[in-house]
Formats: C-alpha cells, structure tokens, sequence
C-alpha cells in the first residue's frame, strides 16, 4: 500500500511568508475548534457495549479511546479533514471525521481514500473487552459498560481504613485574593504552573520502573507506576505535577520544588505543606498493573512495546496480510491472550 504523500499534509499547498499564512489561518482555519471536535466525535459510530464518551469507531471501523488523541499507538486518533485542507476542505463539522492516527498519516492529503485501504493502513491489534477494561481503569479509574460498572479503590478503602480528604477542592487556588488583574501580574512574577523544561526534568528525576523504559514510565514519590501520557486524566495510571511545598504556602514552580503524584494521590494532598508516604500510599489507587498489562497500555499509546526482553511493534493490517513489506525488522506485537510472552 502507498505510504504518505506528504510527512506533513496539512502543510501542502500553505506558500507565502508568515504575514499572510496568519492572515489566511485567521480568515481559514485549518485546526478544528473544540465545538467542531465534540461535534465530529458525536457523530462517529458507537462501540457496542463500551461509554461512547469514552470510545467510538473511526471511519475504517476501528475502535479509539477519547484521551488518546494525537498519539501513535492502536487506540489512538485524529481529527481528519476528510476533504483535505490543501485541496479547499475545510474546517467544519461536515468535513471532519476521527481517523486512527497511523490511518490518518498514511490517507495524507489524499481527497479520496476507499475504506477498504484504510484498513489496511490501521493497526492489527484487536483489543479484547478484558484489556479495554484494563485501560478504562488505567486512564479513567473505573469501568463503565452494560454488565459491568466498577470503580478503582484507594489502597485506604481496601484496607478498611478511613483518612480525610482534601483540605480544599481547588488546592492552588488557597491564599490567591485579590482581583484578576493583580493575579494576572503574580503570576507574571512569580508563575504557578510549572513549565515545560521543569516538568521534563521533574519526569526525570522520578523513580525508574525496573524493566520499563524511563521516558514512559516512572514511580511517584508515593511508589505508584504512572505513565508519561496520562497526565492530567483520573485513571490508576495517571499523574500530575505537584508543588512539594504548595504555591499556597509559598512553594515555588522549580525542579526542586516538583514532584509526579498520581492524580488521585495529588488531589488528596491537597495544599498540605506536609504528608507521609504512608498517607500518600493510603490515597493510592489499590490497583497493581501487570507486566503484560502494561504491554497492552503501550501498544494502546504507543504502537510498540520497548522493555527488556520484549520489543515488538503494532504491523498494519496490509503487513499482516502480505501485501506490503516493512522495512522495520522489529518483530510484531501479540496481545497476551494470543499467548505473547
């Protein structure tokens, strides 16, 4: 099957310096506004017996997770112009469509592709109920389909135990009187979110995982496994960058002062100056992922699965089927159902 006409597509056909680019982006959009994102996801097919805010079928019938947008690996989309923006499509409800990504990159500025081509560029993965779950949990920290509703437990509620809960609901927000405008100018001297190269170096900083790959796993300061694309998101597997010494009471926004929490842990810390990791373990989602569990995240997100010893990647369906032959020598991945080791 033909690979990509073009690496960036919606760049085709945008001459001209950077005036009149932003010129025409401003008269033409190329990027889908959230309203028109909501409206294109609404309108895809549902997924018998899954959420379908949380999972539909793109247009080759292949199954996508609503957080994994932009992403590489199996369950992960994009928003498609479906008429290409380069060749006059534009950026509307009616001409937008979600694609998986690796079907998106491969149909390129192409204006027509045949479904059947399409799947042959998707993933050959198929994903069982059992593993949707998995992820459900790992990212959203529950489940939620016809014959099952659960939800993931901290390890204190496991235990029997009961601790308090957030001091407060908003936990940066404590100590920030004032109107907009003086908020606007403190936060010019001294920022509250962390930046870009602080949070990298904070990631890094982390516990490794022993037998992962440290640029998509790591360990928080409570010793729970988190994975670097689930970053804001609810789920089991889920983080956020917290200040140690909240901005609150003080902290500031540095390397220093940063540390991973998963999500759940970090929101019951809440604006404490203080916790031990004995409380921080008693917030803990009291779920614990297997090795192969965590295989099927990545090839969910990622596409491939890098750990010792297991490499594999996600083939296409046409590779699958002998009709193309990739130069990739990486051996193709298996869930663990089909035996996998």
């Amino acid at each position: 099957m033909a690979g990509p006409s073009s690496p960036l597509r919606e760049q085709a056909g945008d001459a001209g310096g950077g005036g009149s680019s932003m010129a025409r982006e401003k008269a033409r959009p190329r990027s889908f506004n959230k309203k028109t994102q909501e409206a294109c996801w609404r309108k895809a097919a549902v997924v018998t017996g899954r959420d379908p805010e949380r999972w539909r079928q793109d247009e080759a019938g292949n199954v996508v997770c609503r957080r994994f947008s932009t992403c590489h690996g199996c369950l992960c989309y994009d928003y498609d112009h479906i008429v290409p923006f380069s060749k006059g499509g534009e950026s509307t409800v009616e001409n937008c469509q979600i694609l998986q990504t690796r079907v998106n990159r491969s149909k390129s500025d192409k204006a027509w592709v045949e479904q059947a081509e399409m799947r042959g560029f998707s993933c050959d993965i198929k994903f069982t109920d059992k593993e949707l779950d998995v992820i459900e949990m790992a990212v959203y920290g529950d489940v939620i389909r016809p014959g099952k509703q659960c939800r993931c437990r901290t390890v204190a509620e496991m235990l029997g135990q009961r601790m308090a809960g957030p001091s407060s609901p908003l936990r940066e927000q404590t100590g920030d009187a004032g109107g907009v405008g003086s908020s606007t100018a403190r936060e010019k001297e001294r920022p509250r979110s962390f930046d870009e190269k602080t949070r990298a170096a904070c990631w890094r900083k982390a516990a490794v995982v022993t037998g992962r790959h440290p640029e998509r796993w790591r360990q928080d300061a409570a010793g729970n496994v988190v994975c670097r694309r689930f970053w804001s998101c609810h789920g089991c597997l889920c983080y956020e960058y917290d200040h140690i010494v909240p901005f609150s009471k003080g902290g500031e926004s540095t390397v220093e002062n940063c540390q991973i929490l998963q999500t759940r842990v970090n929101r019951s810390k809440s604006d404490k100056a203080w916790v031990e990791q004995a409380e921080m373990r008693g917030f803990s989602c009291d779920i614990k992922f297997t090795d192969k569990e965590l295989d099927v995240i990545e090839m969910a997100v990622y596409g491939d699965v890098i750990r010792p010893g297991k490499q594999c990647r996600c083939r296409t369906v046409a590779e699958m089927l002998g009709q193309v032959k990739s130069k990739n020598k990486m051996a193709a991945c298996e869930l663990p159902g089909n035996n996998a080791s």
